[in-house]
């Protein structure tokens, strides 16, 4: 189920970007809510 939905939103960011489609899947890391604040919030 996992690897479908990467899939389904990989063939949709290939799809709206000039980027080609990568020969693997991307290993998907789940984080915690604070990893995303500290790496991607601008204070």
């Amino acid at each position: 189920m996992m690897s479908e939905t990467i899939s389904a939103l990989l063939s949709w960011a290939v799809m709206l970007s000039v980027y080609p489609t990568p020969e693997q899947l991307p290993q998907v890391e789940f984080r915690p809510h604070s990893f995303f604040v500290a790496n991607a919030c601008v204070n």
